[in-house]
């Protein structure tokens, strides 16, 4: 099944398509600011899903177990992804974060073992607990921010994947807790990438 939203709405309520399974694709229209909570949970046929420029917010659990979800853009204008939004995607082979986007949630990505490689923004300051945990296949793990972002909790970011980061940067993330826990941190110029 697809559904197309009409054009006025301006955001998706919580639950709104929770547990739709027979729900593979959804256009939303620009306009829409917010995704609720729990919003397309368990849409397991959703395959992909075109989120508009002018969204602001993804709410806690907003894609939670939408197995076959490949892959998702989020266009800049959202600063934080909620807990558990995209936890147990595990077909999601890529996503496309902006920059802008300065926290990542509890479990955010928890159980998405097809992702393979991530790169965060240089705005991230946060990353919740096992907010990677179960993502067994990242081997590339791009972090653009100079400053370390704070863990509070073990991300369970796999620590046999590679870890880039900003020219000069090196030395922080071998001191600050969790990205100490990297072997490999290789320093690179994302200006010139």
């Amino acid at each position: 099944a697809s559904i197309n939203i009409p054009e006025g709405v301006t955001s998706i309520g919580d639950y709104a398509f929770s547990s739709c399974r027979s729900l593979a694709s959804i256009n939303l229209p620009t306009g829409v600011t917010s995704i609720g909570e729990s919003a397309f949970s368990s849409c397991r046929s959703l395959a992909s899903i075109d989120l508009p420029e002018g969204l602001t917010g993804i709410g806690d659990e907003a894609f939670r177990d939408c197995s076959n979800l490949t892959s998702i853009h989020i266009p800049e204008g959202v600063t934080s992804i909620g807990g558990h939004a995209f936890c147990n995607c595990s077909s999601l082979t890529s996503i496309d974060l902006p920059a802008g986007i300065t926290s990542i949630g509890d479990y955010a990505f928890f159980g998405c073992s097809s992702l393979a490689s991530i790169d965060l923004p240089e705005e991230l300051t946060s990353i919740g607990g096992e907010a990677f945990s179960g993502c067994n296949n990242l081997t590339s793990f791009y972090c653009r921010a100079t400053t370390p972002p704070s863990c509070k909790v073990n991300p369970y970011i796999p620590s046999s994947a590679t870890l880039y980061v900003p020219i000069g940067s090196k030395a922080a993330y071998k001191a600050a807790y969790y990205w100490k826990s990297f072997t490999i941190i290789v320093e690179m110029d994302f200006n010139n990438n």
